[in-house]
């Protein structure tokens, strides 16, 4: 009983400090490429009839006669888009390397990842509006879009991979595997370049691909294990079964951290990564939002790489291949 209370009490504190990082800034119009305000804005789309909100974060380096690359970063399960952009620390690269940052807010702060079921949002379509209002707004590189996801909203990442081929350049996902339902019916037509990062000790989304501590949230929940994952993209991306390269990063080697990248050769140049984070849990390895009481409910955040940096350093070797 104790232990159960003492959970409660530390999930309290995690979704307390969350809200905090999520009370700023109103609600703005989107303007054109020519009067784009900078910095963190809230803008709306409208999706078979029902206003949904994201925020659109634009460097103070913007200008309209230049194409800038799109990230967008798609939150957790009971997060929302300001958690993500406090976790992550996108906004602060976006300002050093000049690129624009989206975050999606789910419904009911979840996404349909088709891993867990709890809702049919039309996510899809959602997602689609919000490209095409901000390329509407801002002048935007059509070939350099780009897709990260943390934990449900890696799930959800990988199916925008597969529902909308050869709209984003690659994708990376941090804390997720795949939905068990989409890993069968994903056809992917497009080679899509995929960096995964999981935590070996991850208790909410297991290497063994379970869902623990957050199922008693979802009816129902299927997904698959971080190597059938990647067996999935090491296919769809025509890769070699064993890694090219591989890389141990320890920075502190007492903390019982370190982090290992797998690279594979695959029918197109840096098709393929896993970041192996030996011993971490389920959080976005650098982030400064790194409380104690997050390691007891979320296990060890490594801060032998950020994530966010390694994210964008793929995202740079690759963009959209033409069509024919």
């Amino acid at each position: 009983m104790a232990g159960s209370f003492k959970f409660y009490v530390v999930a309290a504190l995690v979704m307390a400090s969350w809200v905090m990082a999520s009370l700023v800034i109103p609600l703005s119009g989107v303007g054109s490429p020519q009067t784009a305000a900078l910095g963190m804005e809230q803008h709306s789309v409208w999706v078979h009839g029902e206003q949904r909100y994201f925020w659109l974060y634009t460097p103070s380096h913007y200008n309209a006669s230049q194409p800038l690359p799109v990230v967008m970063a798609v939150h957790g399960f009971r997060m929302n888009a300001l958690m993500m952009a406090s976790t992550t620390g996108f906004n602060k690269l976006a300002e050093q390397e000049n690129f624009l940052v989206l975050y999606p807010d789910g419904g009911k702060h979840q996404w349909n990842g088709k891993a867990v079921a709890n809702h049919n949002n039309d996510d899809v379509d959602y997602v689609n509006a919000i490209l095409d209002t901000t390329a509407s707004a801002r002048q935007i590189d059509q070939t350099r879009l780009y897709l990260t996801g943390f934990s449900n909203g890696g799930f959800f990442s990988q199916r925008l991979a597969c529902d909308m081929p050869g709209r984003f350049a690659a994708i990376a996902t941090v804390g997720s595997t795949m939905g068990q339902p989409l890993s069968e019916e994903c056809s992917t037509p497009k080679q899509t370049p995929v960096m995964l990062i999981h935590g070996t000790n991850d208790p909410v989304i297991t290497w063994e691909g379970q869902i623990r501590r957050v199922k008693v949230f979802f009816k129902t929940s299927n997904i698959i294990s971080v190597p059938q994952t990647l067996s999935f993209w090491q296919k769809a991306n025509h890769c070699q079964s064993k890694p090219a390269t591989q890389n141990l990063i320890d920075v502190k080697p007492n903390d019982g951290l370190s982090a290992e990248q797998l690279t594979f050769s695959c029918a197109r140049p840096n098709a393929l990564t896993l970041w192996m984070i030996h011993g971490g849990g389920h959080t976005w390895p650098g982030s400064k939002n790194d409380h104690w009481y997050d390691s007891i409910l979320l296990g060890k955040t490594s801060h032998d790489i950020r994530a966010s940096t390694e994210i964008w350093k793929f995202f740079q070797s690759t963009r959209m291949v033409q069509k024919d």
